[in-house]
């Protein structure tokens, strides 16, 4: 019975920490459109290009750290990112998957500035 107070402590914690990082980060004036410009910054992009159809790989990398930053930093969902690039939901999944990958890889972090 011990093990499973564990879990759940564990689970509370981690959602702790995941609120405190994300009202650690809006204090600090991170939003959409300032995660928007640092994915973009990063590829050599404007801010508004992530928002425009294409499939160039500058376009595709920076969208997918922008869509991964979004949901798991910001916890914005992915139903309403699909509404701001004007894809479908499934779509903003795999931009998510793959962002996670260039992210971790890359070693990008969202404070770095």
């Amino acid at each position: 019975m011990t093990l499973g107070f564990l879990v759940v402590d564990d689970v509370l914690k981690a959602a702790d920490e995941s609120l405190q990082r994300r009202y650690a980060l809006k204090a600090k004036g991170w939003d959409q459109d300032r995660l928007a410009a640092k994915s973009a910054r990063i590829y050599g992009l404007k801010p508004e290009q992530l928002y425009t159809p294409g499939k160039q790989p500058a376009k595709v990398k920076a969208r997918s750290v922008f869509c991964y930053w979004a949901t798991s930093e910001l916890e914005i969902t992915m139903t309403q990112l699909a509404g701001l690039l004007k894809i479908s939901q499934p779509a903003v999944s795999i931009c998510v998957r793959r962002g996670e990958q260039i992210v971790f890889a890359e070693g990008f972090r969202i404070m770095d500035e």
